[in-house]
């Protein structure tokens, strides 16, 4: 008994930990002089050659990854590049009715919001069927414009600010795969009473 009320204790601590650690992350801006800059890369054949240093998974249709991997968000935007590779991979592995593969193109958008517009564009001109992205909700939220007016799908696995999916012209074009800081503050704030 005494065992499992520790191991429950414990879980329950590095739940709240995990969930101080996300909004942190969507709450803090870094500095920009802080921040590496870097001038966008128009890859004139898509998906045929490295973006920004990173290699793309060849297809017959993109989509694109877009996540902060320099500056000091670059670990958490790995993370959604490593979960999207491994999706787009496995979903390539199994044989499509019509034999098409999904590709990936790698964005960087260093957890700026200024790198983040002109990534964004980037995708728009690229005519990449989606985004998984981007980690940050301010970057989210001022692409989220551009991504509904080329009618594209953007699906945020990190930003929590409510923001993001309650403005009417971008209803049906975003999404996100977690919670916002208002059901994420309700469950810690239920955690700690």
């Amino acid at each position: 008994m005494f065992k499992l009320r520790t191991w429950k204790y414990l879980l329950n601590i590095r739940i709240f930990c995990f969930l101080i650690l996300i909004l942190a992350s969507c709450g803090q801006k870094p500095q920009e002089s802080q921040l590496p800059k870097q001038e966008p890369v128009i890859d004139e054949d898509f998906g045929a050659q490295e973006t920004l240093e990173v290699k793309t998974i060849e297809g017959d249709h993109y989509i694109a990854i877009a996540a902060p991997l320099t500056g000091p968000y670059r670990e958490l935007g790995n993370t959604i590049v490593e979960g999207v590779t491994l999706a787009v991979e496995e979903f390539n592995s199994t044989e499509a009715p019509d034999g098409h593969k999904i590709g990936t193109i790698i964005i960087d958008d260093g957890g700026i919001v200024s790198e983040g517009i002109a990534r964004a564009n980037l995708v728009t001109e690229q005519k990449a069927l989606g985004v998984i992205g981007h980690l940050n909700s301010q970057i989210s939220i001022e692409v989220s414009n551009i991504y509904s007016r080329s009618k594209l799908a953007e699906i945020s696995p990190a930003s929590t600010n409510p923001k993001l999916t309650e403005r009417p012209n971008v209803k049906g074009y975003v999404y996100r795969t977690i919670g916002t800081d208002r059901q994420l503050g309700e469950v810690a704030a239920d955690y700690v009473k």
